[in-house]
Order: C-alpha cells, then sequence, then structure tokens
C-alpha cells in the first residue's frame, strides 16, 4: 500500500513537471502580446532555460526562509541553512560557510528549540516553507496583473515562479515519507497527533545545535538520547534515535554498549529503509575491527551501497569505512592515511564540527587497533 501510494505521488509529480514544461512556452505566448512574444523567438528557449534555473533555486531558498522565519516567531533559534551542499552555519565561531551533503533534499533549514519540548510549539516551523511557498506564488500572481510585464524574461520568470512554488509546496506539503526521509507535512501531521515523535524531533535539533556549535558529542546531556518507551520497530525514527544512541556511546567511549545496540538492530536491517545506510556505516565498522572481512565484502559489494557512498565520498563517515577498508581489506595503510588526511581536513569545512570530531575518533580507534594486530604479529 505505501509503494503504490509513493508511486502514484511520483507519477502525478511528473505528469506535472511535464506539463509545465510543454505548456510553458504556449501560455506565455497567449499571455505576451505578439509584439513581445515575436521578438523572442530566437531566444525563447535560452530565457526559458534561465527562468527555469533561477525560479527554481529562488523556490527552494523561499521554502528554507519561510522555516526560519516561522521558527523565529515560534522560540527558534537559528542552526543552519543549508541550499543543496552549501550550508551557512551560526556557532560561537560566528557566522560560516561550510559543507554538507543530505541525500534526497534540495536544501534545510534548521533552528534550536529554546523552550523544553514540551512547551516549544513546532507546528508553524514545520509549516512555515509551505505557507512561504503558496505566499510567493500569489504574490507573483499579483504582480503579473498589476506590473502586466512586457519583457519575456520578466513575465516568463513569474509565470515558473508561480509554477515552482506551487509544485514545492505541493510536493512538501503533502504527507509523505518516503523510506525514512520525510517531508513537511508528515513532520507537521505527525508532530501534531504524536507526543512522542514531537518529543524526539526537539531533542534531535537540540543535538544537532549542540553538534553544529563544535561541542563534543559526549558533552551533550545523555537525556537528549533517550529511546522511546516502547520500541516500534515499523517507525523509521526508532531507528534514527538508537543511531544517535550508538553515536554518544561511541563518543563516550562505551564501546561495549554501542556494540550492543548494533547487534540489537541486526534482525531489522531490511526495515530501516534509508537509515540502513547510516547503520551500515557502524555495523561494518566493527564487523573490520572484529575481523569479519567476508561479511564488509558483501556489504561493500552491493550496488545500492556503492551507489550511496559514492554520493557520500566526501562525508566523514564515508571515509572512515574507505580507511577501514583500506587498512583491513585491502592492506593498504598509505590509503588509509590519505582517507584520514581528507577527514581531517573537512574539519574545519564540514558544517556539523561535532560529528567529524567523532569520526576522527574512530578512525584513530582504527589505527589503534591495526597497530596492536601488527604488534600481536610480529611478537608470534
Amino acid at each position: 500500500m505505501k509503494k503504490t501510494k509513493l508511486l502514484l505521488y511520483y507519477l502525478l509529480y511528473l505528469v506535472l513537471g511535464v506539463l509545465v514544461g510543454l505548456l510553458s512556452p504556449i501560455l506565455l505566448k497567449a499571455t505576451l502580446n505578439q509584439e513581445t512574444f515575436s521578438k523572442t523567438d530566437g531566444n525563447m528557449f535560452f530565457l526559458l532555460a534561465v527562468s527555469f534555473s533561477v525560479s527554481w533555486v529562488l523556490g527552494v531558498m523561499i521554502h528554507e526562509a519561510g522555516h526560519l522565519t516561522a521558527g523565529l516567531l515560534s522560540h527558534y533559534r537559528f542552526i543552519s541553512y543549508r541550499f543543496y551542499s552549501i550550508t551557512i552555519t551560526h556557532s560561537n565561531s560566528g557566522w560560516e560557510c561550510r559543507y554538507y551533503k543530505m541525500p534526497g533534499t534540495s536544501g534545510q533549514c534548521l533552528m534550536e528549540p529554546t523552550l523544553p519540548c514540551d512547551q516549544q510549539p513546532c507546528l508553524l516551523y514545520h509549516a512555515g516553507g509551505v505557507l512561504a511557498n503558496l505566499l510567493a506564488a500569489a504574490l507573483c500572481i499579483l504582480l503579473m496583473y498589476v506590473l502586466k510585464p512586457q519583457t519575456f524574461l520578466f513575465q516568463s520568470m513569474l509565470f515558473i515562479m508561480i509554477i515552482f512554488n506551487m509544485l514545492i509546496a505541493f510536493s512538501n506539503g503533502i504527507p509523505l515519507s518516503n523510506q525514512g526521509l520525510s517531508n513537511d507535512g508528515y513532520n507537521f501531521l505527525t508532530s501534531r497527533r504524536d507526543k512522542e515523535y514531537r518529543q524526539y524531533l526537539c531533542n534531535a535539533l537540540k543535538i544537532q545545535a549542540k553538534l553544529t556549535k563544535g561541542e563534543a558529542m559526549h558533552s551533550i546531556p545523555e537525556s537528549y538520547f533517550k529511546l522511546p518507551e516502547h520500541l516500534d520497530y515499523t517507525k523509521y525514527y526508532h531507528f534514527e534515535a538508537i543511531l544517535n544512541l550508538i553515536s554518544y556511546k561511541q563518543s563516550c567511549g562505551q564501546i561495549d554498549d554501542a556494540k550492543a545496540l548494533v547487534q540489537s538492530l541486526v534482525p531489522y536491517e531490511e526495515k530501516m529503509g534509508y537509515f540502513r545506510f547510516l547503520y551500515l556505516y557502524e555495523k561494518l565498522y566493527y564487523q573490520l575491527m572484529d575481523g569479519d572481512v567476508e561479511q564488509v565484502k558483501a556489504a561493500l559489494h552491493e550496488k545500492a551501497v556503492r551507489r550511496y557512498l559514492k554520493k557520500m565520498k566526501k562525508m566523514p563517515p564515508t571515509l572512515r569505512l574507505y580507511m577501514g577498508e583500506a587498512l583491513y581489506l585491502n592492506h593498504d595503510p598509505l590509503q588509509a592515511e590519505t582517507y584520514y588526511k581528507q577527514a581531517r581536513a573537512m574539519q574545519p569545512k564540514y558544517a556539523v564540527p561535532g560529528i567529524c570530531q567523532l569520526e576522527l575518533q574512530l578512525m584513530d580507534a582504527m589505527l589503534q587497533d591495526q597497530k596492536g594486530n601488527q604488534a600481536a604479529s610480529v611478537q608470534e
């Protein structure tokens, strides 16, 4: 049922996109007077391409600005504003432009709750992006009728801005969770009716804020990582909560506890959706340390896994996994050192330095483990 609903959603979105592309020249020709349109015949598709590009960028930025404004109105504090991988952050060192990548998203505006989670308003924050896009579309319609622009570029940009803002509002406003990646409509609806989900999102944002400021994960209050009272493995965010707790245990040096949590998820690996890739970072890490190289090889040969790692090749968790592959599978310490240096160089550029700090801690542990193995081999 979920797969059918998701397929219908994407088909509808695809049809709307195709219609926009096919109808835009026709509708613009009908809207502009003949004299204005005839002047653009030679450059029409170039001007449309410019309009499409600018309108898409503005539509995404307007959406995230809507979350920013709604968050500020709801007692949130700014954490980061991301457009694709370009991320603006604010921490103790001031404003910075950093790098962060998340599959399936064009942008993201994260805000830190400033009130206790049971008192923190959240619905306006979740709805802010959709409301901003709808407002922008309405404003463009008003400008078209009031200004009656006679240049093709201006008119086409207003027209496409209307379409794109409606599409972005539609794709984010209709509740959808695809393999654990949820949109604004889903977050709004679920937060409204599920107190536990609202509590989880609030704590997750507080964790993200501290990590973005460069705080080590072990310095964050353990209460932020508290698991739901009754774990339900049909809810994707329960997997994310466990993964956050694994990272916290690793940062605190509680390796046995972290490994136990990783092992507890093995029976549910195929139910994790998107979070399976994040889980594999930890599962394969401990399998490498324990010498289970065959299982690691099998996982790394999966097409979906290789495709995901290729997309995320610059991210610190991927560099950690590649370093482990170089050390334990390929026995290439020079290549491993290259990955380590890349992760070290990434730290000042990465949008979440607290995560990069943890990754370097885990990479150091692998290096120490390899030195121990080599020393043991020499003694034998």
